[in-house]
């Protein structure tokens, strides 16, 4: 729960970053890039702390 939690903040983080830089229209399939960016940063995350 802690890993999805950390990954979900982070790519709601990410969002922000590219909203206030002005590119999030530019981003392809946004659902899908968020979502990836979230899978990647909870397996990171589990890999740090358990693995």
């Amino acid at each position: 729960m802690l890993c999805c939690t950390l990954g979900a903040i982070a790519s709601a983080f990410l969002r922000l970053l590219l909203g206030f830089a002005g590119i999030q229209q530019t981003v392809a399939f946004p659902f899908l890039t968020y979502l990836a960016f979230t899978f990647v940063v909870t397996s990171l995350t589990w890999l740090f702390v358990f693995g």
